[in-house]
């Protein structure tokens, strides 16, 4: 419902984090990424994973995303 308020598209939505209790904003966002440092099963739900955060891991992200 937030999506649809803010006049966005859920094929746009993107969900980052870096544990298991992230793993339903994975599955409800269209793309998922997943912080270097994560653990296993969060790596395995996301559709990317990335460097650590001290490793550039949001640059490398948002970079892959063509958000930057």
């Amino acid at each position: 419902v937030a999506v649809e308020a803010l006049g966005a598209d859920m094929a746009d939505t993107v969900a980052m984090g870096d544990a298991k209790v992230d793993i339903p904003m994975f599955e409800a966002c269209a793309t998922s990424v997943c912080i270097g440092s994560g653990g296993e099963e969060a790596r395995a739900a996301a559709d990317f994973v990335t460097a650590r955060v001290d490793d550039n891991g949001l640059w490398n992200a948002f970079s892959h995303l063509h958000l930057i």
